[in-house]
């Protein structure tokens, strides 16, 4: 499902509009990519569920996913 909510159409208009993120220096988790976080935005947004439901199948937890919503 997850596949269908952001097509590569819609993606190459929006990703412009979004920041980037480098690994830091200091080490550390690489970032979660903004396509995966904005289609687990999009997948909260469609189904209605809360925010701790969100599946972390779609990549992101729900701690990322807020965080990087607030910047």
């Amino acid at each position: 499902m997850a596949g269908r909510l952001l097509t590569d159409e819609l993606w190459t208009q929006i990703e412009p509009l979004f920041p980037t993120y480098r690994r830091s220096h200091k080490g550390g988790r690489p970032p979660v990519d903004n396509r995966t976080v904005f289609t687990c935005v999009l997948f909260l947004c469609k189904t209605g569920i809360g925010w701790r439901e969100l599946p972390t199948e779609l990549g992101a937890s729900e701690k990322t996913v807020r965080r990087r919503l607030n910047e």
